[in-house]
């Protein structure tokens, strides 16, 4: 009976010390590798999540400069300014389409514009053009019997009183300043009323069916340092600056010139380098995108751009969009 009662003790007895210290080791060692496991799944998923919106961000810049960028010197059926009366005093806020020239540039230093410095080194662009208004407005009877009257285009025209507008028939053209538009559509431009203002009453003629109204406009694209304290993509108008797109750290833009008169670009240059800006038929845009998320990675990450290996001096990700855009009108 005493020996059964010893081998009954004996089989109850616990682990070890060295089996315990085993278990525990093995145990520490599987729970580092989930923990390592969890780290490197949740590090990926903020690199996936920061590429996602670097890739969003870097589409809808480019989209949407680029649609600008293509739809410049557009004046309706219009192929020349030098046929457009321009009514509006001063500098026209802007819209002295024939004085400025349907593009601007100015490359990699620092300036104002719109309200802001521009971060040094990147490049600013200005686009002119004109857009249609619900689909295109035509002139609608009764028509002027004389140059100062109002011209009419039918209600819901969304034309706002201040507003700078276009009249053309494809023969000739005004820019004039809307100073004040009725319920039934009727646009007047007096002059001596509002900012700029009107400089005369007087069309270049009265303005029948044939004619068409749009809106004109001055874009104005620049980097500078957005809401977030990170550099952002910036648009400028006739309502101000806004802030367009966030992580847009560079851009370079190179103007295509047509110097043989063959409707293509014979080379790209930077705006400060190019001859004749009447001469410039196409845009090469890049720019650089970068994610709004610090340490990504653990070293600085390397990128090229402008033909150049950049090395910042943070881990964030970057990426390089570059896009050729024709003014298409302004080539063939």
């Amino acid at each position: 009976m005493v020996l059964l009662a010893v081998r009954s003790l004996k089989s109850q007895n616990g682990m070890s010390l060295v089996e315990l210290m085993v278990s525990i080791v093995v145990a520490l060692l599987l729970l580092g590798g989930i923990l390592q496991i969890l780290v490197n799944s949740t590090q990926s998923h903020r690199i996936q999540n920061a590429l996602m919106r670097v890739q969003e961000n870097g589409q809808f810049a480019m989209e949407l400069m680029a649609k600008d960028i293509r739809n410049t010197d557009f004046w309706g059926c219009l192929t020349s300014l030098d046929d457009v009366n321009n009514l509006l005093n001063g500098s026209g806020g802007g819209y002295d389409m024939g004085l400025h020239g349907f593009i601007e540039g100015i490359s990699g230093t620092a300036n104002e514009s719109g309200g802001g410095p521009v971060i040094t080194g990147t490049d600013t662009i200005t686009v002119r053009g004109s857009r249609s208004v619900a689909n295109g407005l035509t002139i609608q009877a009764p028509f002027g019997p004389i140059t100062s009257s109002p011209i009419n285009v039918g209600p819901n025209s969304n034309i706002q009183t201040s507003d700078t507008v276009l009249v053309s028939d494809c023969l000739v053209g005004d820019f004039f300043q809307a100073t004040d538009v009725d319920s039934a559509g009727n646009i007047s431009h007096a002059a001596g009323v509002g900012t700029p203002g009107n400089s005369t009453p007087n069309l270049s003629k009265v303005y029948t069916g044939d004619a068409a109204v749009y809106l004109p406009y001055t874009h104005t694209y620049d980097i500078r340092v957005g809401s977030s304290g990170l550099p952002a993509l910036f648009r400028t108008d006739e309502n101000g600056s806004q802030e367009i797109v966030e992580g847009v750290e560079n851009m370079l833009i190179l103007y295509g010139e047509d110097t043989d008169n063959d409707g293509t670009a014979n080379r790209y240059v930077r705006a400060n380098s190019v001859t004749d800006m009447d001469n410039v038929v196409s845009i090469r845009l890049n720019v650089v995108l970068e994610t709004l998320e610090d340490n990504l990675t653990p070293t600085p990450q390397s990128y090229i751009f402008n033909e150049q290996t950049i090395v910042p001096g943070d881990n964030r990700l970057r990426r390089v969009y570059s896009s050729t855009i024709v003014l298409r009108n302004r080539s063939g």
